[in-house]
C-alpha cells in the first residue's frame, strides 16, 4: 500500500509538471490565467502532501530502525507487528485478569467452607449428650444415666 500511495504521488506531481506545461505554452490568455491560477493552488497542496509523506516514511524507517528491524521494507509490515503485538498482550491481560478473579473466587470458597466447618463443630460441641450413643443424646443426661447402669446390671 505504502509503495502504491508513492506512485500515486509521483504521478500527481507529473501531472502537475504537464499542467504547467500547457498553461505556459497556450495561446488563450483566459486559459493561460485560469490553468496557472489553479496550478499555483494545486503544485502548492503537492508539495505539501509530498513533504507529508517524506516526513511519514522517515519516521516509519526510524521507528524501524529503534526496532531493530528492517528499514527498507513497507510500513505496514511493522505497523502490523506492532498491532499483533498489542493484541496478544491484551489478550494475556485478560486471561490475568481471569485466573486472579478465579484464585480469588477459590480462597473465598475456601475461607466460607472453613467457617461453615467451625460453626457446625460449634453447634455439635453446644448439644448435651452429643459424645453419647446414639438415641441417648435424645434423652436428660440423668435418664441416659439410668438408662446405662439397668444396662450394665442386666447383662452381668
Amino acid at each position: 500500500v505504502w509503495s502504491e500511495e508513492a506512485a500515486e504521488l509521483s504521478k500527481l506531481v507529473a501531472s502537475l509538471k504537464q499542467v504547467e506545461t500547457q498553461a505556459k505554452v497556450d495561446n488563450v490568455d483566459k486559459f493561460k490565467a485560469g490553468m496557472s491560477a489553479f496550478h499555483a493552488e494545486a503544485d502548492g497542496k503537492a508539495q505539501t502532501l509530498k513533504s507529508t509523506f517524506d516526513a511519514t516514511d522517515k519516521a516509519a524507517k526510524d521507528l524501524c530502525a529503534w526496532l531493530n528491524e528492517e528499514p527498507k521494507g513497507a510500513p505496514e509490515a511493522i505497523l502490523s507487528t506492532i498491532l499483533n503485538f498489542a493484541a496478544m498482550l491484551e489478550k494475556a491481560h485478560k486471561y490475568n485478569i481471569e485466573c486472579d478473579y478465579k484464585e480469588e473466587k477459590k480462597k473465598r470458597l475456601a475461607v466460607a467452607k472453613q467457617k461453615a466447618d467451625e460453626e457446625r463443630a460449634a453447634r455439635k460441641a453446644s448439644v448435651p449428650g452429643a459424645s453419647s450413643p446414639a438415641g441417648a443424646a435424645l434423652l436428660p443426661s440423668n435418664v441416659a444415666n439410668e438408662l446405662a447402669l439397668r444396662l450394665a446390671s442386666k447383662s452381668q
